[in-house]
């Protein structure tokens, strides 16, 4: 294990004199600690535990730890991350919480004060006001609450019960802002506290063949054998169990999609009724199956797990889950808008047309039937046409900022201390947030992490 002073060296850090103005800096690195440790994650995988202060106008980041003497300096292109001490989300405004979702796969929330073909006026409780550009809005939802998501990652590996059995084949390691399974009997487990109805989606990609069991309404996070439902996946083949521990398991169907030979990758939502034991699987924007069991329930876990059930790699990403059935996660299932702008209605019906607007609660929409003029709660989402979307170009700079409430934004850096982050982008000019909205900082986007090649086309 390396010493702290290899670890130094192996990031090149500069150390400050702690005189004059070094001194107060010192003293404002106490602020962070009342509120417990942050956690930087360098680029060549090196941890280590402290306080964030800041950043360097030269673009080091400052850094305290308890068995340091002085305030470090690290060099901005040695970070990958920084996972900052629990604290309450900064979520909603005063009004209708709304969510965008930007054509870089950012999210914000916040209320829609307006929004035409040229720009989009949101206020947020993170960053007082922010006015975007529409062409670089890829979907909206109006109703962000309908559905309040319960979780969306990993962010880090210890939101998550890895447990990989003790064989020199068998991995679970968390890299990239995924985890990547190999090995019989490896899981992945968090109790979510999974409600009635839910919908669990993640993004799956693989070497060989996948080999993945989803446990959902599990008892216990390390076991397969405890009482819940599984979902597993076995090549193109999607099988569905209830599972108790007094009876073992009951096969409750399947399905087979031959599209899956070829693929690397897929989208897979899970979407359960638990009293009404009903659940629906779909893959890639598409529904393939529906079960329903007809016997007893299996207990009252509410725990999710992944195990893996092959030696060959797969990696498990975005994973979200939302409260609701199968009109949850509309994001995931509002489908693609390639010959216009697209709406979708809560009732399900749907309209294409061209967006005109959303002012004091009501969306316009001009149609080959008409004119729509109709109130935002009656709209799951609009999905802007994909002809009309531009795309945010990456500056050297950008810094990830994910939100503890969920959703993230990306912007090229400017500055940064102990309450806020000021940064810059194409979606919104400048703007400083609150870092108390966010859990975790990534830096250096665009650089490869250590390992991160042998991935290939994941």
């Amino acid at each position: 294990m390396r010493t702290h002073i290899q670890v130094l060296a192996a990031v090149g850090l500069t150390v400050a004199a702690l005189t004059g103005a070094r001194a107060a800096e010192r003293e404002s690195a106490e602020v962070p600690l009342t509120r417990g440790k942050h956690r930087l994650v360098f680029l060549n995988g090196d941890k280590m535990h402290g306080a964030l202060i800041g950043m360097e106008p030269g673009g080091g980041l400052r850094w305290w730890h308890p068995h340091a003497q002085e305030t470090i300096t690290f060099r901005l292109g040695t970070v990958g991350s920084v996972a900052l001490a629990e604290q309450p989300p900064v979520t909603a405004v005063d009004g209708g919480l709304s969510r965008l979702e930007l054509t870089n796969g950012d999210e914000l929330l916040g209320q829609i004060l307006a929004m035409d073909a040229g720009k989009v006026l949101l206020r947020t409780r993170y960053a007082g006001e922010l006015t975007l550009k529409t062409a670089m809005v890829a979907a909206v939802f109006p109703e962000a609450e309908r559905g309040a998501r319960i979780y969306s990652g990993p962010t880090s590996r210890d939101e998550w019960t890895v447990n990989v059995p003790n064989n020199s084949k068998s991995k679970g390691r968390f890299q990239n802002q995924a985890f990547v399974m190999a090995g019989h009997g490896v899981t992945i487990g968090r109790d979510l506290k999974l409600p009635n109805t839910a919908t669990i989606s993640f993004d799956l990609s693989w070497r060989q063949r996948p080999q993945l069991h989803l446990y959902l309404y599990t008892d216990d996070i390390r076991r397969s054998d405890a009482n819940g439902y599984s979902l597993r996946i076995e090549n193109d083949e999607f099988s569905f169990y209830r599972h108790t521990r007094r009876r073992g398991s009951v096969f409750l169907g399947q399905i087979a999609l031959p599209d899956f030979n070829g693929k690397y990758r897929a989208k897979l939502a899970l979407s359960a009724e638990r009293e009404k034991r009903i659940f629906v699987l779909r893959v890639d924007d598409k529904e393939v199956k529906r079960w329903t069991d007809e016997g007893d329930a299996p207990g009252n876990g509410r725990g999710l797990m992944f195990l893996s059930a092959t030696l060959h790699e797969m990696r498990i990403s975005n994973i979200r889950v939302f409260e609701g059935g199968g009109k949850v996660d509309p994001s995931f299932f509002a489908g693609k808008a390639d010959t216009g702008d697209l709406i979708r209605f809560v009732n399900g019906d749907r309209v294409t047309g061209t967006f005109r607007g959303i002012r004091k609660d009501r969306i316009e929409l001009a149609s080959a039937y008409g004119r729509f003029n109709v109130p935002l709660e009656r709209v799951l989402v609009v999905r802007m046409q994909e002809s009309t979307r531009h795309l945010a170009r990456k500056n050297e700079t950008d810094v990830r900022a994910h939100f503890r409430s969920g959703g993230r934004v990306t912007m090229a850096l400017d500055s940064l201390n102990t309450t806020e982050i000021a940064g810059h982008s194409e979606c919104f000019g400048r703007a400083t947030f609150q870092l108390d909205a966010f859990k975790l900082l990534e830096f250096n986007l665009y650089v490869p992490r250590d390992g991160e090649e042998e991935f290939g086309i994941w």
